[in-house]
């Protein structure tokens, strides 16, 4: 172990403040990638959404044929 010495003390310091530091960056990365992680699903929700209604459409579009065809079975 080492003597304590002026040198020493300014050195644990400067290691406890590059730990602060080094804290603060990791809460700031885990908030931006929380963000971006929170965007990429906004964005995937929409998109899903956005393909749902073009299926609801399309379904209605098919029933609405399936009707027509079935109605113009029973005529004969």
């Amino acid at each position: 172990m080492g003597h304590l010495t002026s040198e020493n003390v300014k050195r644990v310091i400067e290691l406890g403040d590059i730990q602060k530091v080094n804290d603060k960056l990791i809460r700031i990365l885990e908030r931006e990638n929380n963000n971006y992680l929170a965007k990429g699903i906004d964005y995937m929700k929409d998109r899903l959404e956005s393909k749902i209604k073009v299926l609801k459409d399309e379904n209605k579009e098919c029933q609405e044929k399936i009707n027509h065809i079935y109605k113009h079975n029973e005529w004969r």
